[in-house]
């Protein structure tokens, strides 16, 4: 997938992960990290602005859980990290 990011509009932020299941996200062949949606408290990957340029990001979502296949859930970024109460 991809995430657009307006010209001037890199900065730091966060993927959410609500919804999926369980794998690995790369943003521009950047590792970051594991998600697993019933493991934590967790809900989202911080995501670096020095990971990030204007204009379209590539975006890799290795699910592990549902046969490799992410239906219905988007790639959203966030300002502020997700954790359960």
């Amino acid at each position: 997938g991809t995430l657009h990011i307006a010209r001037g509009g890199v900065r730091d932020t966060f993927l959410s992960t609500r919804g999926w299941g369980k794998g690995y996200v790369w943003v521009n062949g950047h590792n970051l990290g594991m998600y697993w949606e019933t493991a934590g408290p967790q809900h989202a990957l911080y995501l670096p602005a020095c990971l990030l340029r204007d204009g379209l990001n590539e975006v890799t979502v290795f699910e592990l859980d549902r046969g490799g296949l992410l239906v219905g859930p988007r790639v959203r970024s966030t300002d502020a990290p997700d954790y359960d109460a």
